[in-house]
């Protein structure tokens, strides 16, 4: 958050942003969504016949379609469109006559002000990663996608009906709803990071059209006019997407994704193909779109935008093997998805009177990749550089995240990081999945 400080109109400009940091793709997502809702309006609320509000739409003289669809989106779009006004800003950046920054914010009603002392900067750096909301939305966004396929699905099998115009609304709505998600991970902008001796001011520019020139437009003026320079070079940011590893996180995130959603088409078709239940297929399809996000944004490392002072000092702590506590949320998660899900499905075939072998096999298989993929996101690791902030080295920054933390907290993490916390965690998920599995085949 900036904060208020005194203008100097002597100051020298070295940047102003205006139509360039406006929110194209948030204001995109935000009309799609309000087209859907409005649609459903039309079609289920004010046309003739079955889409009246107290026809049988949702159920045999039950309430219309438009309250599990356009009625949310009605929602949720106001709620874009006022949040999309308190962004709209113009935004600069001057130097001052003693050689600080100056950061100048004007957002609707308002003007901010930030100045930071050239002495007293430590680091500034862009996160171009998707927030913690956009990736809630994008898990959101296809379970109701799912659920909304479910009566959508019914309407083009009723023999009476010459048009399935309730269907095809419903998939169109259900269709924007999850375009909305991809547009929020996909193209979620940037946040210009400042930090100093006494705290990280973050600027947010979400949303904008071509948002890496955008970001490296900024990095590169504030490079030059006070005199930053790069911890890492470009060339590791080049290798981070040649590598292996890389490769084989795009591979099977596309693996998941497509098999989940053969599933889903093959379930609803009333096919006996499948290997999984409908809602193990919708996970499975959510596991591969979250493994295409981190693969798209791995290559945006923040040490690769981070830039010091030259005087500034700093220290490598190489790979970072502990798990922040949100990843071991995610693979205890995984763990009983992996049991509920799998392992009862498992339970179902084994049990049943024709034992399908090949069935079997196939559950298994899925059930050992899903479990490897939550490992993966339980065990993610990066490298830490740590920026020298007054007396200690304070500032934390890895691949995804940065922190301010005092000296001895990072040394007593810097000792532990060896390779006996992956190995431990690694059994752990394994010992979970392994009793997970096993209490369902037995239930």
């Amino acid at each position: 958050m900036l904060r208020n400080s005194h203008r100097n109109d002597q100051d020298q400009e070295v940047i102003a942003l205006t139509t360039e940091i406006l929110p194209v793709w948030n204001i995109i997502a935000t009309c799609i969504m309000l087209v859907a809702s409005i649609t459903t309006l039309i079609v289920f609320t004010a046309d003739a016949g079955r889409y009246v509000p107290a026809g049988s739409v949702l159920g045999f003289e039950g309430p219309s379609y438009f309250y599990i669809t356009g009625f949310w989106g009605f929602m949720l779009a106001t709620g874009w469109g006022i949040s999309i006004a308190c962004k709209l800003k113009r935004f600069s950046i001057s130097a001052c006559d003693d050689g600080a920054m100056l950061f100048r914010e004007q957002v609707i009603g308002k003007a901010r002000e930030l100045t930071i002392p050239k002495a007293a900067l430590k680091a500034v750096l862009v996160k171009q990663h998707p927030s913690g909301g956009n990736i809630f939305w994008f898990v959101v966004s296809f379970g109701w996608f799912a659920f909304i396929l479910q009566f959508a699905i019914p309407n083009f099998q009723l023999p009476f009906l010459e048009f399935p115009a309730a269907g095809i609304t419903l998939l169109v709505f259900g269709g924007c709803t999850a375009i909305t998600a991809v547009i929020g991970t996909w193209k979620p902008g940037f946040r210009l990071i400042i930090i100093d001796l006494t705290a990280c001011h973050v600027i947010e520019i979400p949303g904008v059209i071509a948002s890496a020139a955008l970001a490296s437009k900024l990095i590169d003026a504030l490079e030059k006019s006070f005199k930053l320079h790069p911890i890492i070079q470009s060339r590791s940011g080049f290798y981070m997407k040649t590598n292996g590893w890389f490769w084989i996180l795009l591979s099977g995130s596309g693996c998941f994704l497509i098999l989940g959603a053969a599933n889903v088409v093959l379930l609803l078709a009333n096919s006996s193909l499948p290997s999984v239940n409908l809602i193990s297929a919708w996970i499975i399809m959510i596991v591969g779109g979250l493994g295409l996000i981190l693969w798209k944004n791995r290559g945006n490392d923040l040490l690769l935008h981070l830039r010091v002072p030259f005087q500034a000092s700093v220290a490598w702590t190489g790979n970072h093997y502990a798990p922040k506590p949100w990843m071991l949320g995610i693979g205890s998660v995984g763990c009983v998805i992996l049991w509920y899900f799998f392992g009862l499905n498992l339970h179902f075939v084994v049990t049943g009177l024709d034992v399908n072998t090949g069935k079997v096999l196939s559950i298994g298989f899925i059930s050992l990749l899903y479990m490897s993929w939550c490992i993966h996101f339980g065990l993610e690791t990066s490298r830490t550089v740590l920026v020298n902030s007054g007396d200690a080295y304070s500032i934390k920054i890895s691949a995804f995240s940065l922190s301010v933390q005092k000296l001895n907290k990072i040394t007593c993490r810097a000792k532990n990081d060896d390779h006996r916390i992956p190995v431990t965690i690694f059994f752990f998920f394994i010992g979970i999945s392994v009793a997970s599995l096993i209490a369902g085949l037995c239930k």
